[in-house]
């Protein structure tokens, strides 16, 4: 008896092994540094440069720099991963774009991650499916210049492949200075993409963030009503 239940546990065995183990998903992980070059001059900008933040004891911005052509890392910087492919943005509702765009609420199961970069520059991101994807970096910085990327053939790129660009841009990117560049993550591999901004971008212009909150409340006031 002993012998015939060896017997089956060994055949059982076999038929496990045998049987396709679940799929898991493929993953992996970018990290880089965001650093900026500086200019030598002092500039401050209006308590109002980000309002947002005026209820929490901030909204100053200033900068100090004593050399010219120094790099410095780019702190809070917006970083975000948007999935490139056919299928990865199919079916998204127009309520799902708009809690994106508007309140930085991601679409669930959409391959769509975002974080900030410390104040040493650098941002992490994890366990993320392999695949091609668009890294999208937000800088602080801002100003009412039309040219605000340094990555013209890409920035196009996504504008084709977003939906809603107008929304994206005005939510989004608004007036601040941005780069966007293809990344591919690789199953159990952790790739790195840095970024220096190819021009002096510390300016944090005051006018152009209050115009940028302005357009945004007339959004909401034009669609919601």
């Amino acid at each position: 008896m002993r012998q015939i239940f060896i017997c089956l546990a060994v055949i059982a065995g076999l038929l496990a092994g045998a049987l396709p183990a679940a799929a898991q998903e493929a993953v992996g992980g970018v990290k880089g540094i965001v650093q900026m070059r500086t200019s030598n001059a002092s500039i401050k900008a209006a308590p109002s440069a980000y309002p947002e933040e005026t209820n929490q004891g901030g909204g100053s911005v200033s900068w100090n720099f004593s050399s010219s052509g120094d790099i410095h890392p780019a702190a809070g910087n917006t970083v975000q991963l948007i999935a490139w492919d056919s299928e990865a943005l199919q079916g998204l509702t127009s309520e799902e774009i708009e809690a994106w765009y508007a309140r930085e609420t991601l679409p669930k199961d959409r391959r769509i991650f975002q974080t900030t970069t410390g104040a040493d520059g650098r941002y992490k991101f994890s366990n993320i499916p392999a695949g091609r994807y668009f890294l999208v970096i937000i800088s602080r910085a801002a100003s009412s210049d039309a040219e605000r990327n340094d990555s013209p053939e890409m920035a196009a790129e996504l504008q084709k492949y977003l939906p809603n660009w107008d929304m994206y841009d005005l939510f989004v990117l608004g007036p601040h200075f941005y780069t966007v560049q293809p990344v591919d993550i690789k199953p159990d591999k952790e790739v790195s993409a840095d970024h220096l901004y190819k021009s002096s971008i510390q300016v944090v212009e005051a006018s152009a963030m209050d115009t940028w909150w302005q357009q945004q409340q007339d959004w909401q006031l034009h669609h919601h009503h």
